[in-house]
């Protein structure tokens, strides 16, 4: 039987049949996800993907976690945007990231990013520099008309 993870592991083990890519591969954890891992994984360890719904899983996690108002609209997808920013930010590495969530193009990995204040003043602190925020979010992407000429 193949295990996806197995209790205590800092690895989450994607096998290529439960992968839309059909890409193999172990994926690192941060302790926050091995905790919610833990809560849901059989001690023996086992399958997660296709073994069980782990949606109700994730809602009891989040509302024990998180203030109502964010628990009540939190979902899996929200881990792996998360994740995927993290990792994006720590390593600066976008082809190590996209392998690792399954991604065929860097162009999908991008839009899982995530911009924050902290990416920011990282990005400029080698060069001694600072950076403001004004108006709380970055803005969005917006999407540009084609000119009628």
């Amino acid at each position: 039987m193949p295990e996806h993870y197995h209790q205590g592991s800092k690895e989450l083990n994607i096998a290529a049949d439960i992968d839309k890519a059909r890409w193999a591969r172990a994926v690192p954890l941060s302790p926050a996800a091995m905790t919610a891992l833990e809560a849901v994984c059989p001690a023996n360890g086992g399958l997660i993907f296709g073994a069980h719904d782990y949606r109700e899983h994730v809602a009891a996690a989040a509302r024990a976690a998180l203030p109502k108002a964010i628990a009540d609209r939190f979902c899996g997808a929200h881990l792996r945007s998360a994740r995927t920013t993290h990792l994006l930010e720590a390593s600066g590495n976008l082809a190590g990231v996209q392998f690792l969530v399954g991604h065929k193009k860097g162009e999908t990995t991008s839009l899982y990013m995530r911009p924050s204040e902290r990416a920011a003043r990282a990005a400029l602190e080698p060069f001694g520099g600072s950076c403001r925020i004004r108006g709380g979010k970055p803005p969005r992407r917006q999407k540009t008309k084609p000119s009628k000429s």
